[in-house]
């Protein structure tokens, strides 16, 4: 009776107690995960803003620079906020002689995206059993100074025509189709994102075959090309008939005039136009 008694007179103290020490757990048990939570958080920030060095313009550089170590340092930034594409500290070497294909700030870093990194040589992009060869052009048969090197065209071939009595007359035709051009005068990439475009050339390379090659160079001697600009899905052939003016026309053309020294013979029901060698009396 004496420990009910008891219980009784200090009931509230004992559930205070209680409570007090459940608290306490409580408190503890949270203030562990909490700081497991901001040990996490911290090591994950310090992975993140671990410092890192990369290379730098070291002042205002425009489009078409060679690259040479004055014009570059290297700055340190928490690796998260690197671009992915920044050229390391450590391969700066590797900048030198190159160009820079976008204007750039001092201290903005340098992209492996904004460096021409030229090929072993010009060659090594000619596939095997294809040849490289490179025609004039000016404004006109050039698509306006549009072709990129990536493009793909068509050739078309304009001459005065060879046959007897046509009179000089001129006349075209397709030469050859789907051709890729490699390069726009010395322009061997694709610069229409540059901030000012290097459009202006008079020779574009093309991919031909040795037989190709071979009809290209006589028919630069022997009349004009033109381009016409393919879209890049467009794989298919076109007609190859030739041109003249009076198919442009639609109009029929002039009859051969007939000799007054020629006599007609009718051979196997057919006739034909003979000359003849003075009239006999």
């Amino acid at each position: 009776m004496n420990i009910l008694h008891w219980l009784r007179r200090w009931r509230m103290f004992v559930l205070v107690a209680a409570a007090l020490g459940f608290g306490a757990l409580g408190v503890a048990g949270t203030h562990g995960f909490i700081s497991e939570q901001i040990n996490a958080e911290k090591q994950r920030l310090a992975r993140e803003h671990k410092p890192t060095q990369v290379v730098v313009a070291a002042r205002d550089l425009a489009a078409g620079t060679v690259l040479h170590n004055d014009m570059l340092a290297s700055r340190e930034v928490p690796a998260r906020y690197a671009p992915a594409s920044a050229v390391h500290a450590g391969d700066h070497e590797a900048l030198y002689g190159q160009v820079l294909l976008v204007s750039m700030k001092a201290g903005e870093p340098v992209l492996a995206t904004a460096i021409d990194y030229p090929a072993d040589g010009f060659s090594t992009r000619v596939r095997h059993g294809i040849r490289a060869l490179t025609i004039e052009v000016d404004e006109v048969n050039s698509v306006s100074g549009m072709l990129r090197p990536g493009d793909r065209i068509d050739l078309l071939f304009s001459t005065r025509s060879p046959l007897p009595g046509q009179n000089g007359t001129d006349i075209s035709r397709p030469l050859m189709q789907d051709l890729p051009v490699l390069a726009t005068g010395a322009q061997t990439h694709d610069t229409t994102r540059l901030e000012r475009p290097m459009n202006s050339f008079t020779t574009i390379t093309v991919e031909v075959s040795p037989e190709q090659a071979q009809k290209l160079v006589l028919a630069q001697r022997s009349g004009r090309l033109t381009a016409l600009l393919r879209n890049p899905g467009d794989r298919r052939s076109i007609p190859t008939e030739p041109m003249d003016l009076y198919s442009l026309l639609g109009i029929d053309r002039p009859k051969a005039r007939v000799s007054g020294n020629s006599v007609e013979m009718i051979v196997g029901g057919q006739g034909r136009l003979l000359p003849t060698h003075g009239a006999q009396r």
